[in-house]
């Protein structure tokens, strides 16, 4: 092996040394111990960490209230009559209502610490539309903290729901087959996305009359979790925003971030070499 008879400058060292030398020292093997001594307890706390959330979480799911939320026959049937009636924009607006929900919801301070850390967080609410024996129903599944928020919220703009604490439901079938999937976004969650306003129709009666078609003997949900968001989870898509409003292309804001995130790495050089850093391009985390 001639790379470790090979000479090179260390900084700081008066002579040069050669690998074989520098693994000669005690204190070479010392660092190299006292190194993996940390990699493998870092490896074991990653995975401690990761059972004991999913311990956590999914004891959690099973401690969560669970609301059944419903409307009243009488006011259910004035409102199919004054939909009828109403113009696309009146229609928008009163579903343009449930957004004072989400946003107080969004407000809230999110879980911080050492056990939201570890454990993650049990602050989401779990908005839920499912279909069950032929029925479709509305739950809504909230620690238990903050049921009476949710409500209080949510009675606050709908005054004539019945919001009623209920057992957890179970829409599965024994010995069935269960397939489930997520909806994620096509570009960076920064975009803007389609709402309600931009559609010919009340966008909920497409999911109620797909889940009305569902047969008796299976089921089927469609479930919304949300929780606030922490600052830093804000902080880049406000940046861009920002830059994008003031006319620049979204490729011309990442080339800058990505440049400014270049430019912040510093450079070291050697008496033999120049050592550079690199540069990777700037990725949102999410």
């Amino acid at each position: 092996m001639d790379w470790l008879n090979t000479p090179f400058s260390i900084p700081g060292l008066p002579q040069d040394l050669t690998a074989a030398q520098i693994m000669a020292e005690p204190l070479f093997w010392t660092v190299v111990y006292a190194i993996a001594a940390v990699i493998a307890l870092l490896i074991v706390w990653a995975v401690i960490k990761a059972f004991s959330r999913r311990a956590y979480q999914t004891g959690l799911a099973f401690r969560r209230v669970v609301l059944l939320v419903s409307v009243p026959k009488e006011s259910q049937e004035k409102g199919e009559a004054g939909l009828q009636e109403k113009s696309l924009q009146d229609i928008q607006e009163s579903i343009g209502v449930m957004e004072a929900v989400f946003t107080a919801i969004g407000g809230l301070n999110p879980e911080k610490g050492m056990k939201a850390g570890v454990l993650g967080r049990e602050d989401s609410v779990s908005f839920e539309i499912i279909a069950d024996h032929g029925l479709v129903t509305f739950y809504i599944a909230t620690p238990p903290r903050l049921q009476d928020y949710v409500v209080q919220q949510l009675q606050a703009q709908y005054p004539h729901a019945l919001v009623e604490e209920v057992a957890d439901y179970n829409c599965f079938v024994p010995r069935g087959t269960v397939v489930g999937s997520s909806l994620k976004f096509r570009q960076a969650p920064f975009f803007p996305i389609k709402t309600f306003r931009k559609l010919e129709s009340d966008p909920l009666n497409s999911l109620t009359n797909a889940l009305a078609k569902v047969s008796k003997e299976d089921g089927a949900g469609i479930q919304v979790v949300i929780r606030s968001a922490d600052s830093s989870w804000r902080r880049p898509a406000l940046s861009i925003a920002s830059a994008m409003q003031q006319g620049k292309s979204y490729k011309q804001v990442m080339a800058e971030r990505s440049t400014a995130r270049c430019s912040r790495r510093p450079r070291k050089r050697t008496a033999n070499r120049r050592r550079s850093t690199g540069c990777r391009r700037w990725r949102t985390r999410w």
